[in-house]
């Protein structure tokens, strides 16, 4: 009897302070500020240039001669637009000038992750704003200040 009293009391010895490691489940009005890891497409832009408050601008290309699609495309060029990022995906070639062009109504800023450059001055609409990607394999992340976000790789996919 003395044998099953000691197994009980060790158990409850390791299990009761466990279970104080477990979640609570009082609830937190606060508001998260986390990035969020998923975002609608970015409506596709199609024809040559685009009309904001009564100004043409022109599309930025990638390597097939069209508008960037918005998943994911190939080339140099990421566009901004109101609805999102044109593509949201980039794969660059090794030493690529990643050009970031603003198309949308609003002026922006770029932010990148993973690599050292400070955030982009204010990018007018229809202005850009370039990264000189260095001559080897990575992946950097970016932000724009109208929220939306995307992934650059270089190198990584293009045979380099």
């Amino acid at each position: 009897m003395k044998r099953i009293l000691l197994c009980v009391g060790f158990v409850s010895v390791i299990v009761l302070p466990l279970s104080a490691c477990g979640s609570s489940s009082t609830s937190s009005n606060s508001a998260s500020t986390s990035t969020p890891t998923t975002q609608k497409p970015a409506q596709p832009l199609t024809g040559t240039s685009v009309t904001i408050d009564g100004k043409s601008y022109q599309i930025p290309t990638n390597q097939n001669g069209a508008p960037p699609s918005s998943r994911t495309d190939s080339g140099t060029n990421v566009v901004v637009t109101s609805s999102g990022v044109l593509p949201s995906l980039l794969i660059a070639p090794k030493n690529a000038v990643i050009t970031f062009t603003n198309l949308s109504p609003k002026p922006i800023r770029i932010t990148t992750t993973g690599v050292s450059e400070p955030p982009s001055s204010l990018i007018p609409t229809g202005g850009t704003y370039t990264y000189s990607s260095p001559g080897r394999s990575f992946q950097f992340g970016y932000k724009t200040s109208s929220g939306f976000f995307g992934v650059v790789e270089v190198g990584l996919f293009s045979g380099q």
